[in-house]
Parts: C-alpha cells; sequence; structure tokens
C-alpha cells in the first residue's frame, strides 16, 4: 500500500477546485456581468396609504343564508346535470366514472389499499381479518 495514498487524492481535490476557481474569473472576464437598463418584465406597484384609524374590522366571507335566499333552483340542477356525466347524486346510485354522491375520498383510498393488501396476501380475506 502506498504511503502517500492520502496525498494524492487531497493533491487531487484541491487541483480540481483551484481549475473550476479559475474557469470561473476566465468566463468572468470574457463574458463580463452587465446590468439591465430596464427589466424585462416591468412590476407596476401602487402606493397604499395607511389609514390612521384602529383597524377596520376583518371581512369575512358572506352569510350563506343570504346567498340561500336568493339562489334559483332551476338554475342549480341545470348546472348540475353537466356534472352527472360522470358523478352520481342519489344516495347508493349506480357509480359512474366519479365518486358517487357521499362517498368520501378517504372511503376509497383505504378500499384501494386494502385491495392491493389482498392482492399480494389472499388469505386475510379468508380469515376475515380485511373485507371489501
Amino acid at each position: 500500500m502506498d504511503d502517500l495514498k492520502f496525498n494524492k487524492a487531497a493533491a487531487g481535490f484541491l487541483m480540481a477546485g483551484l481549475i473550476a476557481l479559475g474557469g470561473y474569473k476566465i468566463a468572468e472576464i470574457l463574458v463580463p456581468h452587465q446590468e439591465l437598463a430596464e427589466n424585462s418584465y416591468p412590476i407596476q406597484i401602487t402606493e397604499q396609504v395607511a389609514s390612521s384609524s384602529t383597524g377596520a374590522a376583518p371581512v369575512g366571507p358572506e352569510p350563506i343564508l343570504a346567498m340561500l335566499a336568493d339562489a334559483d333552483i332551476a338554475a342549480g340542477q341545470k348546472v348540475a346535470k353537466k356534472c352527472t356525466a360522470c358523478h352520481v347524486f342519489d344516495k347508493g346510485g349506480q357509480n359512474k366514472v366519479g365518486l358517487p354522491y357521499g362517498t368520501s375520498l378517504m372511503k376509497v383510498r383505504v378500499k384501494l389499499m386494502a385491495m392491493r393488501i389482498l392482492k399480494h396476501w389472499p388469505g386475510l380475506a379468508a380469515n376475515g381479518i380485511i373485507s371489501l
């Protein structure tokens, strides 16, 4: 085993670093950095005057009862017809491409995970440990 093996490896790393640093400096000389005269995408900033009041109350969402009072059921059913291509609004209705009404995404994920487990260990379903 060579006694100078560590010295050779350290010299190689140091030389690689010096070459990289030298290449950076040469590239900086050949292609100097230039400031842009104008931004490519100008950003418009509007000045906001701070109000001298103690602070306005935070504005929250509109009350739902006011929106429900103005709601049109026929218009809602017309909009929902677009959704019936994939989803079913009847509880327990025939499943289409989308999730049926009332099904949470978590239930679907748990069922998919159980199917994957049963694919690898079908004996778990026979013992009643996992059921679909």
